[in-house]
């Protein structure tokens, strides 16, 4: 019995030898057969090769273009038609190297047998007396600007819609617009290249609550068909419905093809009413008229007109014409 017990270990022993040699012996094998095998080459394509080495540029955000600061012009009430102190304001000012739009602001329009302005001065102006002036003003620029100054000014004849005194505010704008081309035909023969005629007019809707006579002075401008330009540079007084409608509004700041808008932003309230017009018509914004220290400064007039426009998502203006009135 015990030599039956000897014989059946020794043959376990004996089959887990086989089994465990041929656990070892195969990988041995399959080594040897991976080796004795045909190497096999992997091409790359050449342009995967070139993606693959290819640098992955780096794009900066392109920083947001600052608005370029522009200069601040000084615009005028008029208290007197006089030639003489005209041409010394004119050369004050082009002495000062002023470029940028300049208003004379010679008042309210009104006619004593002749269509012309009250001056701040309670003085009746012809328009005759005042094209005189004007002229005056643009001697007294051309003389006293330094020769080489890389300077231009626009020269606007101002005027307002306050209590409009005449017989026909349609005639008194024809026969602003023919005083404002006989200017021009003045600086062009006397070789004033430096300054361009223009028109201007504190247009606000307190002033002529019915709109009437204002559209009709813009009309009879139009009308002369001469190709200046109308500068409106008045308020909406509480914006659009307040006095005057949509269409309205819109009609004296750009509705009007000779019209430009150069609004009085002497607070934040006036420049959200311009904003609200902005996004509901394409008015013509060419600048910011303050009246320092009367309200902002125009420096801030014209940043917070810009900020409000991008608020109403109303098209951006560059506003170049940034000027500043209150100088006698």
């Amino acid at each position: 019995m015990g030599n039956l017990r000897h014989c059946c270990a020794l043959v376990v022993v004996a089959t887990v030898s086989f089994v465990a040699v041929e656990a070892f012996t195969q990988p041995e094998q399959l080594v040897r057969d991976v080796v004795a095998a045909p190497a096999v080459t992997l091409r790359i394509p050449t342009a995967a090769m070139q993606l693959a080495s290819l640098r992955v540029p780096t794009f900066k955000k392109k920083a947001k273009p600052k608005p370029r600061s522009v200069a601040t012009t000084p615009s005028h009430y008029e208290y007197t038609a006089n030639p003489a102190t005209l041409y010394r304001q004119g050369c004050a000012d082009g002495a000062a190297k002023v470029s940028g739009l300049v208003v004379l602001d010679f008042g309210q329009q009104v006619h004593f047998g002749e269509y012309g302005a009250y001056n701040f001065a309670k003085h009746f102006d012809s328009n005759a007396q005042i094209t005189t002036a004007i002229e005056a003003y643009a001697v007294g620029y051309s003389t006293c600007l330094p020769k080489h100054a890389a300077v231009h000014i626009t020269l606007a004849r101002g005027t307002s819609n306050y209590n409009i005194l005449v017989p026909s505010a349609e005639e008194a704008g024809r026969e602003w617009a023919a005083e404002v081309v006989k200017v021009g035909a003045y600086l062009k023969q006397h070789h004033f290249n430096r300054i361009t005629s223009a028109a201007a007019i504190d247009a606000e809707p307190a002033y002529d609550k019915t709109f009437a006579k204002t559209h009709d002075f813009f009309l009879g401008f139009s009308k002369a068909d001469h190709g200046y330009l109308l500068y409106n540079y008045g308020s909406l007084d509480g914006g659009i419905h307040s006095y005057w409608n949509v269409e309205q509004a819109y009609y004296v700041a750009g509705g009007m093809k000779e019209a430009r808008a150069v609004p009085e932003i002497y607070n934040r309230a006036m420049a959200q009413e311009w904003a609200e017009l902005a996004s509901q018509k394409p008015i013509k914004l060419a600048g910011v008229m303050t009246s320092y220290p009367r309200g902002f400064k125009s420096s801030t007039a014209r940043h917070v007109l810009r900020g409000e426009l991008a608020a109403a998502n109303a098209p951006s203006r560059e506003l170049a014409a940034v000027t500043n009135i209150g100088s006698k």
